[in-house]
Parts: C-alpha cells; sequence; structure tokens
C-alpha cells in the first residue's frame, strides 16, 4: 500500500501491519551501563537484548558499537566475540585488533563494531546475546568492553531494528 493513498481527513494512524514493505516496524536499542571485562577462557555474556518480532518474516538489523580497552603490558592481545540469537552465531570474530607485544606495548582503546541481519522467522520472543571471551581462548590475554576511558559516558551501544518484508 503506497503511503500517499492514506486519504487526509483524520482517520486513525496506520498500525505496523498496514506498513508497506521496507518500513521499519520496531526500534529497540540496549545501552550499556558499565565496563565488562573479559577474562574467561570461554565465551562469557556481556550483554542481552531480549526482542519479540511483530512479524514472522521480518528482517532484524544489527547496529553495534562499544569502545574497548585492550592493554598489552603483560600479554599479546586481541579480540575474540560472537553476537548470538538464542544459539544461533550471527556473527563473530576472533583475533580482532590483534596487538603482538614486540611491536605494540601499550594500551589500546579501539572501537568495535559489527553490522549484521537476522531472520528469525518467529513472532516468538528471542533472545539476542553479545559474548567474548579471552584472546584465543587463552588465560591472561583479557579485553574489556564498554568502556568509558574519555569519561563522556558514551560506552556503546546495540540498536536492533525490525524491517517489514
Amino acid at each position: 500500500m503506497a503511503l500517499s493513498t492514506i486519504p487526509n481527513n483524520m482517520q486513525a494512524p496506520l498500525t505496523f501491519t498496514q506498513m508497506p514493505a521496507g518500513t521499519v516496524i520496531q526500534v529497540v536499542t540496549y545501552t550499556p551501563s558499565g565496563a565488562v571485562t573479559f577474562s574467561s577462557t570461554t565465551m562469557s555474556t556481556a550483554s542481552t537484548v531480549n526482542f519479540t518480532p511483530k512479524f514472522n518474516n521480518s528482517l532484524i538489523k544489527h547496529t553495534f558499537w562499544a569502545k574497548t580497552d585492550m592493554n598489552n603490558t603483560n600479554n599479546t592481545v586481541g579480540q575474540d566475540c560472537e553476537w548470538v540469537r538464542d544459539s544461533t552465531v550471527m556473527g563473530q570474530q576472533s583475533w580482532g585488533f590483534y596487538f603482538n607485544r614486540s611491536d605494540f606495548t601499550d594500551d589500546y582503546y579501539p572501537t568495535l563494531t559489527w553490522f549484521g541481519y537476522d531472520t528469525p522467522n518467529t513472532t516468538n520472543q528471542v533472545v539476542y546475546k553479545f559474548n567474548g571471551r579471552t584472546y584465543g581462548g587463552n588465560g591472561g590475554h583479557s579485553w574489556s568492553c564498554f568502556t568509558d576511558w574519555g569519561g563522556n559516558g558514551a560506552r556503546g551501544t546495540w540498536i536492533i531494528e525490525e524491517i517489514a518484508q
């Protein structure tokens, strides 16, 4: 249905079920309140977002960014992390922002970003998670996410948008 066919006679607004394909139906935003340090050799959850799609055929768009902290003073460090829906891995990285101590022996604060799409094919609640672990699953190679080294409170954001198909 084209939006231009809506008569201008004070009818009730369109509901989400009347919106055309390509329309953003809903947006959920996760904003972290504190830093998380990944020091485990297995994946651990840093953030969880519950999301209930309105349609079973929607495209779910993910936009994620976070400030991070990597300290190479004692160990080589990199970022191992994943974005998961229930038990399905949607995106992952290993050795992200890898710094070898022989070349980089200081603190680094790279911004972690991920853009992804999902089609859960349900109108039941799904659980999205951001997980991380030590670099390469090795002990002593921890890194932190959602840090606020600038002191301005901006730690990161995870925006999840449902797009009608």
